[in-house]
């Protein structure tokens, strides 16, 4: 894989108490960037981290999160449909990586993708927030490639090798 220069905001996060808690950041260096905290909470079901650890909960584990819960919309493009929303949850599991289209803060897209523990379980999630005029199609691609290669680096670091999971002898 080529190399691909970043420099865009990277987080990453883990569910708490039914919310995104971000637990690092890496600042982009560039002047017009996303604004955030290590420590700040964000929803799940708008934010590519919220989704990605939304997306491999049981649904009894979703449905107890969410419950009677409401979607706020926070932009134009937030799902607030519970129904929506799953759907959105079984393609970012199909795909492996999470986007948020603007729809937590517009003229913001996000890219996320797991990180795994040695039981194969997703514990937190990684992701890249840029400016819209700066991630067309072809950003977005590459980004989330390296976002993808960066959260499988990670994870097996944590013990998470693919294949044992794939072979069944994680779960053993």
């Amino acid at each position: 894989m080529k190399k691909v220069p970043l420099n865009e905001t990277v987080h990453l996060g883990v569910l708490e108490d039914g919310e995104v808690l971000y637990l690092a950041k890496e600042e982009s260096s560039q002047t017009i960037r996303m604004i955030s905290y290590v420590g700040r909470r964000a929803p799940l079901h708008c934010t590519s981290l919220g989704k990605m650890l939304l997306a491999y909960l049981s649904t009894e584990e979703r449905n107890r999160i969410l419950g009677e819960k409401v979607l706020p919309r926070l932009t134009k493009n937030t799902l607030t449909d519970k129904k929506e929303l799953e759907k959105e949850l079984d393609k970012v599991r199909e795909q492996g990586f999470a986007l948020d289209r603007e729809e937590n803060e517009k003229d913001v897209r996000c890219v996320a993708a797991p990180i795994r523990n040695y039981q194969g379980e997703v514990i937190a999630a990684v992701s890249i927030s840029s400016p819209i005029f700066r991630i067309d199609k072809d950003a977005q691609n590459n980004l989330k490639e390296a976002l993808i290669e960066v959260s499988e680096k990670i994870s097996m670091r944590l013990g998470y090798n693919s294949k044992l999971l794939e072979e069944g002898h994680l779960n053993e």
